[in-house]
């Protein structure tokens, strides 16, 4: 779910260095159907008194604290409980409420990458590795095993089971094939066969798990990330065409899959993971995105700002708390929490 999702491990730990470089993010300038970074707040042309900012889930944020520094990774929700994961180290993080964290441990150093939650485990998985991990209440976790050493970069749950993707790239690691995993326990997997591409998020919805693509660059050729893939048991695949070229990741809410991108068309919408509608963003580099309480919500790297919908065609930007690297989204008891990858503590909430 980057998750959810688009979560993204030693991509993520070296997204200064190597996947963000050559973005052009203006985050001085206004968003398309947002406003620029800072305040929200508008004069009214009557009376030049100022109009009240506006808030709710997705539109205000607010900056909290994380209870340790690190390249935080990847963020999910489950059972009354937000749990962060990080990239190049043995540290977690849980909280109630996304607002009070504290500490955990994972059981090894790893560049942990996703975390998911379902059938009451949060289950993480680790890029460039063969290190997983489950636990039952995002405090105590027991490791498991991944089929290989691959670039696992995003897990979700549905079906029964959980899935993982990996992507060709793995960071600097460049390790593994590009391969699919299932898993009844997060403990213990079996690799799948998956279309070649690099995967870089997977999700579950409405009886099907629909995974997106990013591109890699192999003897000057660049390749697969306009691809999606489907299948309704994360054992049988289907390759499928996404409506542009660019870094995508993918979530499922409201009846339809909704993936957003750091570049053109921005976002693509569909029924069935099969045919997709390209529909455009206010301009950033969009890697997370996740739904909850009736909308959508992204969040971007090297923005101070996130993009908010009713139904995965109309967006509009709001500000976040600070320009930074958003890599990660999720949604729980109300509200929409946050995290970003540079080596820190900080967190969003909102509302």
């Amino acid at each position: 779910m980057k998750q959810d999702v688009r979560n993204y491990g030693v991509v993520i730990g070296s997204i200064s260095l190597v996947i963000l470089v050559g973005f052009m993010v203006n985050c001085a300038n206004p968003v398309a159907g947002g406003s620029s970074g800072g305040s929200n707040s508008t004069a009214s042309p009557a009376s030049g008194t100022p109009t009240p900012a506006p808030t709710g889930p997705g539109i205000s944020w607010t900056a909290q604290t994380l209870s340790t520094s690190a390249y935080w990774s990847a963020v999910t929700y489950g059972n009354g409980l937000f749990v962060a994961v990080a990239i190049t180290t043995a540290k977690a993080a849980s909280s109630p409420d996304g607002i009070t964290w504290t500490t955990r441990t994972m059981p090894s150093s790893a560049s942990w990458s996703a975390v998911t939650y379902g059938n009451g485990l949060f289950v993480a998985v680790a890029d460039g590795a063969t290190a997983a991990a489950s636990s039952s209440d995002g405090i105590t976790w027991t490791a498991g095993t991944l089929p290989s050493a691959s670039g696992w970069s995003s897990v979700t749950y549905g079906g029964g089971k959980f899935v993982a993707v990996s992507n060709a790239t793995s960071g600097f690691l460049n390790s593994g094939s590009v391969i699919a995993a299932t898993s009844l326990d997060g403990i213990t997997w079996t690799s799948r066969t998956i279309p070649a591409a690099s995967w870089s998020s997977v999700t579950y919805g409405n009886g099907e798990f629909v995974a997106v693509s990013t591109g890699y660059t192999q003897g000057g050729v660049t390749t697969g990330n306009n691809m999606a893939a489907t299948s309704p048991d994360g054992i049988t695949w289907t390759a499928r065409t996404l409506s542009g070229y660019a870094d995508w990741t993918v979530c499922y809410g409201n009846g339809l899959f909704v993936a957003v991108s750091d570049g053109s068309p921005g976002a693509a919408t569909s029924p069935d993971g099969i045919t997709w509608t390209p529909h455009t963003m206010p301009s950033s580099a969009w890697w997370s995105v996740v739904y909850g309480g009736g909308q959508f919500v992204a969040v971007a790297v090297f923005s101070n700002t996130d993009a908010t919908s009713p139904d995965g065609i109309t967006w509009k930007g709001y500000a976040m708390p600070s320009s930074a690297e958003w890599t990660s989204v999720t949604y729980g008891n109300g509200k929409f929490v946050a995290i970003l990858t540079t080596t820190n503590n900080v967190a969003a909430t909102s509302p």
